[in-house]
């Protein structure tokens, strides 16, 4: 939770409004327990929307790629997905 809220936090405080929603609802089922409640199918629906989120042709092309809780939480949500896909 550490690097989604910390990359919230940053996005705030650099008017990056727009990507906020899908970031601030993920936030919400984790800090509430409902991820652990989806099914698997689900998890990789929002891993890969927020996969896209931050990739290249978004939240990449105008953010350093080199802040920490950026560049953690695309590690996580890489590291997850592979999980569950495998």
């Amino acid at each position: 939770m550490g690097p989604l809220k910390g990359l919230c936090h940053l996005l705030i405080d650099s008017n990056l409004f727009g990507y906020l929603p899908d970031l601030a609802n993920l936030a919400i089922a984790v800090q509430s327990g409902r991820w652990d409640q989806q099914g698997i199918d689900e998890q990789i629906f929002w891993l890969k929307r927020l996969q896209s989120i931050l990739g290249m042709r978004a939240l990449g092309d105008s953010w350093p790629l080199d802040e920490p809780n950026y560049r953690a939480l695309s590690d996580l949500v890489d590291s997850e997905l592979a999980i569950l896909e495998a």
